[in-house]
């Protein structure tokens, strides 16, 4: 059988003032120690719990309040897109907050001539997006 001590130490900050003065206090305390382990949170479970239910929370976000949005403004006076308009590319597999901009170039109509399609200029390529993932 073998037992450890261990010793956790709340500290206000993570700087090395922070640290200095949380292991004198140990030191006084304890005396000087053989070996030091320093954890620093590498496998802190509830973090990536947090990190889960985020990912959730954006995704459920995203496919439900977004779609009712998008059937109330289907229902309302849509705003077309016009030449020159800056707009948010919509992207599945990123966050909202990881969506490009572009700058809306040409329109393009389709068989139906309305222009379901535009060429959108991002950074620094020129891209061909449907009107149905842009943000206005």
């Amino acid at each position: 059988m073998s037992t450890r001590a261990l010793h956790l130490e709340v500290v206000s900050d993570m700087s090395t003032h922070a640290f200095l003065a949380a292991f004198r206090w140990f030191v006084v305390r304890r005396g000087h120690c053989a070996k030091l382990f320093s954890y620093n949170g590498t496998t802190f479970v509830g973090w990536q719990f947090v990190q889960r239910m985020l990912q959730s929370f954006w995704r459920r976000w995203s496919q439900e309040y977004l779609s009712n949005l998008m059937r109330y403004e289907l229902s309302s006076k849509i705003q077309e897109p016009k030449v020159g308009d800056v707009v948010l590319i919509k992207e599945d597999n990123f966050a909202p907050s990881r969506w490009l901009m572009g700058r809306i170039l040409e329109k393009h109509p389709g068989d139906d001539k309305v222009k379901h399609v535009v060429t959108l200029r991002i950074k620094s390529s020129i891209i061909k997006r449907p009107t149905s993932k842009l943000c206005i």
